[in-house]
């Protein structure tokens, strides 16, 4: 069975085995494990994960719940086998948690701009390209990336279930 659910700290090491698979140090970086634990407390931070017979198949952090100014970020999603549509269901989950905060209009996010999978998926889920950030991050490999912003507005998100 599978479910969305609020991380705790028994899910840290699961979460950065997903952080740490090979390839995904390319497209962004990843927490240290007292970065974990504080971001499990943070009021400005959510993190869940999506687990499957009792196994963290993904997780997903998103900031801006206490300094977001009614911006909402996703900061990372990451699932362990991409591919299969668990990361749909963490990403439909992720949206509806940004927007049931009243003051939320925007959901936003960064993304490398190589990660050609995760755009179309942005894409494909009413995300809007905002702009292009030439080496605007760095991946956990330490090298610069140019960076796609993306955003997706409460009007367009609740058009999608009109």
């Amino acid at each position: 069975m599978m479910g969305i659910r609020a991380a705790t700290e028994a899910d840290i090491p699961a979460i950065m085995d997903i952080e740490r698979t090979p390839g995904f140090e390319q497209f962004f970086g990843w927490f240290s494990e007292d970065e974990h634990i504080a971001h499990l407390s943070d009021p400005d931070c959510r993190v869940l994960v999506l687990e499957e017979n009792g196994a963290v198949q993904g997780f997903a952090f998103l900031r801006g719940f206490a300094e977001g100014e009614g911006s909402i970020r996703l900061n990372r999603l990451a699932v362990r086998a991409p591919g299969h549509g668990t990361g749909q269901k963490l990403l439909d989950h992720a949206k509806a948690i940004a927007f049931e905060e009243p003051s939320t209009h925007r959901f936003w996010l960064r993304v490398a701009e190589a990660n050609r999978r995760a755009r179309h998926v942005y894409e494909r889920n009413g995300f809007v390209l905002e702009t292009l950030l030439p080496k605007g991050g760095v991946s956990a490999a330490g090298e610069s990336v140019d960076i796609a912003r993306y955003g997706l507005l409460r009007e367009d998100w609740q058009f999608e279930f009109a």
